[in-house]
């Protein structure tokens, strides 16, 4: 592992056996750490410099990653560390929906451009959108959306402009597969 690898936060709380990230963030604040904020789906976390950590923390990472490279030198067929990130097929129906969805952080980044506040385009965008008179067979297809969903797909869109990143979440299953209720009393 390289010195100026930076870690995430959860991984070294993991490691230290913490439940929660807190008092790394906290130490981070004193400057105990050398880290860099990144920016997340939820909003902010951290990444801290692997050199800047205590030795036992540094020991542990070096075994977690010896032991990744020992796995994955297995002599399967198929290799189980896939290096994209994703699927190898996808559904002519999942493609639409993702380029649908492409097309709406486009038309919204368009609007954007014309407001003073992105909150102001926001809305008006998303006002015009659902009423089903701006991008109409867009609507028709997808269907009316919340301000919530529009920044998750905008904020994933610009940070890989790569339309695989808003296909959506399906879980496929195998033929004769299927999934038993359970019922609670």
């Amino acid at each position: 592992m390289k010195n100026e690898e930076y870690i995430d936060i959860n991984k070294i709380a993991e490691l230290k056996g913490l439940k929660s990230n807190r008092s790394l963030r906290l130490a981070i604040q004193k400057g105990k750490y050398i880290a860099r904020e990144v920016k997340v789906f939820g909003g902010k976390s951290y990444e801290i410099l692997y050199s800047s950590l205590e030795p036992e923390i540094q020991e542990k990472l070096q075994d977690e990653l010896i032991k990744e490279a020992t796995q994955s030198n297995c002599t399967a067929l198929v290799p189980l560390n896939s290096t994209t990130k994703y699927p190898t097929f996808i559904s002519e129906s999942a493609k639409l929906t993702a380029l649908a969805r492409v097309d709406i952080v486009k038309a919204l980044q368009n609007i954007r451009t014309k407001y003073r506040t992105k909150k102001e385009a926001d809305s008006v965008f998303l006002d015009l959108y659902n009423s089903g008179m701006l991008l109409p067979k867009v609507y028709k297809f997808l269907g009316s959306i919340s301000i919530g969903t529009l920044h998750r797909w905008i904020w994933a869109y610009e940070d890989n402009e790569d339309y695989r990143v808003l296909l959506p979440n399906y879980k496929y299953t195998k033929q004769g597969e299927y999934k038993p209720f359970v019922f609670l009393q």
